[in-house]
This record gives C-alpha cells, sequence and structure tokens, in this order.
C-alpha cells in the first residue's frame, strides 16, 4: 500500500492482493470445511511476486532510475494474473458447487431426491 500512497504503483494491486487473500481463504474454507487452505499454481506465484514491485520502488528511490520500465509492466501483469487467478478460483467454486447433491444447482439437475 505504500507504494500505491506514493504514487509509484496503482490502487488496483493492493485492492486485489487483499481481495485475493480473503478469496483464498474463504473459498478453501468453503470447499475443505476449514481443513485445508487450497493452493493454486498462479496464486503462488502471484505470492511471491507480490514483493517485487516495493522491491523495486524502493530501488528506483535508492537511484536505480533504469528500473522505472520496469514497474508499471510487472504491476500490471501480476493485476492481470491476480485477475485469472480469482477468475479460476471463483469457477472452481462454482464447479464444485455443482457438484454437490445438496446444492440448489444439483437439486434443479434433479440429482437430489423429491
Amino acid at each position: 500500500m505504500g507504494g500505491a500512497s506514493r504514487g509509484a504503483f496503482p490502487w488496483a494491486l493492493p485492492v486485489l492482493v487483499a481481495a485475493a487473500f480473503v478469496q483464498y481463504v474463504l473459498d478453501s474454507y468453503w470447499l475443505y470445511h476449514g481443513r485445508a487452505l487450497r493452493a493454486n499454481r498462479l496464486g503462488r506465484w502471484n505470492g511471491i511476486l507480490y514483493f517485487v514491485p516495493p522491491a523495486i520502488e524502493i530501488a528506483i528511490r535508492l537511484g536505480l532510475e533504469g528500473l522505472q520500465p520496469l514497474l508499471p509492466l510487472l504491476v500490471w501483469g501480476l493485476v492481470l494474473s491476480t485477475l485469472a487467478s480469482m477468475g479460476g478460483r471463483l469457477w472452481a467454486l462454482r464447479a464444485q458447487l455443482r457438484r454437490s447433491p445438496g446444492s440448489l444447482a444439483g437439486e434443479r439437475k434433479g440429482l437430489s431426491p423429491r
């Protein structure tokens, strides 16, 4: 959030990071009933790469101005990959709910007895 408050990168990144983490915890809870956190490969890489924009911003402030063109590319790439990861989690949750016998979607398909 510090980089966004200084204008080094857009607020979309810290907002999406927070939203992705909340989604990660909540959908893991719903899918696995609190027994385990459900990780995915893209989310894992995003989690690692979230530390890079602040590090680059610090390096730029310390005098490595040559890194400046890299920062917006990385930030917007992370915004897009975070949206993709969140979309994948939503899709998986939706598919899981459709497979659940007690779900409303399952009842509409005639999977549960009447």
